[in-house]
């Protein structure tokens, strides 16, 4: 009920400009105390992603520290590896994503150790991997490429792919974050050698595996009507200028790009003009 007053309450042509039309939202909220995780597990189990988001935006507030932060990103996570989105709620996920990437940036910015935000974008990134699949993968049948097709849609599965080879091109060596503009082993097409005084950073076979992924899309028939998008995604991870700190800006250009009728995600549009 609540997850479809959402939905309404984001097709009603309400005005935007203020938080991207959530602060009505999370002044109406209210979660349950007495069956607190009873409410998000059965959120889980209906799809209800954007209450979940909510419930994430309501938190935030409360933290008083980078530990507390942490644990809310954890949470996002541990969400995504969960999740069973549809076409119908996929691009709610986006949101998760971008709250997640803002706290991996916060975590750098006030100094925790790097180790943490690397084992995160770890942990994300098989999910990321199999939602972008066309088949799946797993199993026997999918070792020989009978694997069943995707129900997700082929925009979706663009954003996991292009978010994926992100987010593993900001991990070279597994070691190493890079968090600030032309920060070393970046993946474009002239530093995918390992550097000389840095033989152990540099774009990781899973990174460069991630990266041909999407630039496979360029020339799939399949997706010729999201070509654009390819193409703007793969330059931008490609682009050494860019680090995690530039994560949420790539996922609001694919929000933008892919997802314009979901009104929801304007409050991601925001990154587009910082």
């Amino acid at each position: 009920m609540v997850e479809a007053c959402m939905d309404a309450y984001f097709n009603s042509g309400l005005d935007l400009s203020q938080f991207g039309g959530w602060s009505g939202i999370l002044e109406k909220l209210q979660v349950p105390q007495l069956t607190h995780e009873e409410f998000l597990e059965e959120c889980m189990k209906t799809g209800s992603y954007l209450t979940l988001y909510t419930y994430i935006l309501q938190q935030l507030p409360a933290c008083q520290s980078l530990n507390d932060e942490l644990k809310v990103l954890s949470k996002l996570v541990n969400w995504t590896l969960a999740a069973k989105p549809g076409q119908d709620n996929e691009s709610k996920l986006l949101l998760w994503w971008a709250k997640a990437m803002e706290l991996c940036v916060r975590q750098v910015n006030f100094g925790a150790p790097h180790q943490y935000v690397i084992k995160a974008l770890n942990t994300l990134a098989p999910t990321l991997n199999t939602m972008g699949e066309d088949k799946a993968s797993a199993g026997l049948l999918g070792a020989i490429g009978l694997g069943r097709r995707s129900a997700l849609s082929l925009r979706f599965r663009l954003v996991c792919r292009s978010f994926l080879s992100f987010i593993l091109a900001q991990i070279p060596g597994n070691s190493f974050l890079r968090t600030q503009p032309h920060a070393p082993a970046a993946i474009s097409k002239r530093h995918r050698a390992p550097l000389p005084n840095q033989p152990d950073v540099y774009p990781t076979p899973r990174a460069l595996q991630a990266l041909a992924s999407l630039e496979a899309l360029h020339n799939n028939k399949q997706y010729a009507g999201l070509r654009d998008s390819a193409y703007l995604a793969s330059a931008f991870v490609s682009d050494p200028a860019n680090s995690l700190k530039d994560a949420t800006k790539l996922i609001a250009l694919l929000a933008n790009n892919l997802y314009p009728d979901k009104h929801y995600l304007a409050i991601l549009r925001t990154e587009l003009y910082k």
